[in-house]
């Protein structure tokens, strides 16, 4: 292994030996160099891979674990819920959005909690470690509060520093794995298959150049679960005129489509480890 990695706290030096680390893989790069940090502070049989799989993912994701296993030669424990995003949605008769990210919560926050605490894996005896930028210091505070009392261990905040950027040109340059396909199309992260309960529209304009049978898909579901609910909801909110109102991803493609609407902020996005979005000033970055 390369990129040896100096810790930078001095209350990780004295855990390293009697603590097991669990690293959250989230199919990202970043997490995959989390975890080649992981195993070098904590040794291979005190450390623990964990991957929650919500049922959409982009199939290259599973190419891309695959790879990090081979290369760091180390196994990725994948567990999951068992229903998608979608499904939660409707079983719970609430549309996801940044103000009520459910299916994170459910199907990982929750779900990687519940087995933490099966296995054994306590807040008296493990590290959590995440895959968080350097530059991505919103978030790197947001998930103490989040896994509190559970110790966090961010290894990209340890020489040698590393941005999530940074981390897509080490996975490909030095361990000469293809990066996700995602992360070539401009897409911030490698969940849900390019789409995201808290994106915002620039993401979702992507979505929709980028990935147009995801768009497509979820544009279908939120139109049945409003027709289902009756509600008028969405994952989305129309801001214009300095009040708040749905803004559908139907009515979202009309504007890209006839109104030449072509939004370019790509803040928001995957945090499906973090509160919701919208307690957090200023938004995550990816770079």
């Amino acid at each position: 292994m390369q990129n040896q990695t100096t810790l930078s706290s001095a209350p990780m030096h004295d855990i390293v030996s009697t603590h097991f680390c669990v690293v959250n893989v989230s199919g990202g790069v970043p997490s995959a160099i989390a975890l080649e940090r992981a195993i070098q502070v904590f040794g291979r049989k005190r450390t623990i891979a964990v991957f929650a799989d919500v049922k959409i993912e982009d199939p290259d994701l599973y190419r891309f674990l695959e790879d990090v296993e081979f290369h760091l030669e180390f196994p990725i424990t994948r567990i999951a819920e068992g229903r998608t995003p979608w499904e939660v949605f409707f079983d719970e008769g609430m549309m996801g959005s940044n103000r009520a990210d459910l299916c994170s919560r459910i199907l990982k926050r929750e779900f990687i909690d519940k087995w933490l605490v099966e296995n054994g894996y306590t807040p008296e005896n493990t590290v959590r470690a995440f895959g968080f930028g350097i530059k991505e210091l919103t978030r790197s505070d947001n998930i103490k509060q989040v896994v509190a009392p559970y110790k966090v261990w961010l290894p990209l905040h340890d020489r040698p520093f590393m941005s999530s950027c940074d981390c897509v040109d080490y996975v490909r340059n030095i361990w000469n794995i293809d990066p996700p396909d995602l992360y070539d199309q401009g897409f911030p992260h490698n969940n849900c298959g390019g789409a995201c309960v808290k994106a915002g529209h620039g993401q979702w304009y992507l979505c929709y150049r980028k990935r147009r049978r995801v768009y497509d898909t979820w544009e279908q579901h939120e139109e049945a679960f409003r027709s289902k609910t009756g509600k008028d909801v969405s994952i989305l909110r129309d801001r214009r005129g300095g009040s708040y109102k749905p803004l559908t991803l139907r009515e979202l493609r009309r504007r890209f489509e006839e109104d030449g609407y072509r939004p370019s902020d790509m803040s928001g996005g995957c945090d499906c480890m973090g509160l919701n979005l919208v307690t957090m000033t200023p938004p995550p970055v990816s770079c």
